[in-house]
């Protein structure tokens, strides 16, 4: 098993996976997500690709990439930002709450 802990995870998570889906959380919600969260992205995602049933995390970025307006955009912000206080408590996020709340 390496360092991360991640010897015996269902897919692979490179260091590319991570800094591909944190900066997409960032760019779409405006959260920071902090190199400490990488095992909480890894559990809350890989549910989404045992949904979808994809292979990898790469498929995953891909899906998501390819469809930027579509549902699984919803479930991906859905599943990172469940119970992450800082969604609620960013000023960012309240204005992008107030905007969509306008629509």
């Amino acid at each position: 098993m390496d360092a991360a802990g991640e010897g015996s995870r269902e897919f692979a998570f490179s260091g590319e996976d991570f800094k591909a889906l944190r900066s997409l959380v960032h760019r779409v919600t405006g959260i920071s997500l902090s190199e400490s969260k990488r095992n909480l992205v890894y559990g809350r995602l890989s549910r989404r690709l045992r949904a979808l049933q994809l292979g990898s995390f790469v498929e995953y970025r891909q899906l998501l990439e390819a469809d930027p307006e579509g549902s699984e955009m919803v479930e991906f912000v859905n599943a990172i930002t469940t119970n992450l206080t800082s969604w609620t408590s960013c000023p960012c996020a309240a204005r992008w709450m107030s905007s969509s709340a306008a629509m």
